[in-house]
């Protein structure tokens, strides 16, 4: 849609959803999940495995099941997502101006990096943790996985639930 926000509620393998003012809504078992707008908030719960969300000015709400491949970005806007990592799986997610808030099951096992350059950075997971300035490097448990969380302008939180 070009001006408009787009709602959905269907399970299928693939879902790619696009619009240039709008929020877009999904809930939905997905496979592969493709969602970008230019102007408005991203939500989605219930996809799974490969997740690409997009937007330029809005904020990105995702809940992952087993997730295999999530990228989330946003020019100014705040994202949370809540992930189940599937094995190796990867979540990378991106802001230029806006904060980030990802919640993780206690028993998740990834590689994380959180870098901000204007805001602060903190986990609730212990572990093997070493910071730099305004990065944070850690293991959380046997760090199969790997997450990947960069803002420029805002704070990063890794939350445990």
């Amino acid at each position: 849609t070009v001006s408009g926000g787009v709602r959905m509620d269907v399970a299928s393998t693939a879902v790619e959803l696009r619009t240039v003012s709008g929020d877009i809504e999904l809930h939905a078992p997905s496979a592969k999940t493709s969602l970008q707008t230019v102007s408005g908030n991203v939500t989605a719960d219930g996809v799974r495995r490969e997740v690409d969300a997009e937007s330029v000015s809005g904020d990105v709400n995702l809940r992952v099941d087993a997730a295999r491949h999530a990228r989330v970005k946003t020019v100014s806007g705040d994202v949370t997502v809540e992930a189940l990592l599937e094995g190796d799986g990867r979540v990378s997610v991106e802001s230029l101006s806006g904060d980030l808030h990802v919640q993780l099951p206690a028993k998740t096992s990834a590689e994380l990096t959180a870098h901000t350059f204007s805001g602060e950075v903190a986990s609730e997971f212990g572990g093997t943790v070493s910071r730099r300035g305004d990065e944070l490097k850690q293991t959380i448990g046997d760090g199969k996985g790997r997450i990947e969380l960069q803002t420029f302008s805002g704070d990063v939180r890794v939350l445990k639930r």
